[in-house]
């Protein structure tokens, strides 16, 4: 599945990065196409921006308006690099969050994708 870069990066100063807004994504993991020059966001990175208020507001809006059970594909841990995982976060019902792995050739699902690219 081919997916589109958003126009609209929003920086997030404090990492040195900009972000993609969230895209749907059906597929395996390890099928997620990356845009040259981007990478899929860290799962410490979606954390802090969950944690900082005017970068959540933007990033997740839609999400915090709608509760449901969303889930956001992370680059792998180092951990799941060695045991052949994929990682995500989960963005639950009650606006809990959750740190969720699943083997490469189970990993075949619905969530959303979140590009990165290094500012200069």
């Amino acid at each position: 599945m081919k997916l589109k870069i958003n126009e609209k990066m929003i920086k997030i100063k404090e990492l040195n990065i900009e972000v993609t807004l969230p895209e749907e994504y059906t597929g395996q993991y390890n099928k997620i196409e990356i845009p040259k020059g981007f990478r899929l966001i860290k799962l410490r990175e979606l954390l802090f921006i969950w944690e900082t208020e005017k970068y959540r507001k933007v990033l997740f809006e839609g999400y915090l308006k709608n509760p449901d059970y969303y889930i956001f594909y992370c680059e792998q841990l180092w951990n799941d690099k060695q045991n052949e995982r994929s990682r995500w976060l989960v963005l639950d019902w009650d606006l809990g969050l959750g740190s969720v792995w699943d083997h490469l050739d189970d990993s075949s699902s619905y969530g959303r994708v979140v590009f990165v690219r290094e500012k200069k």
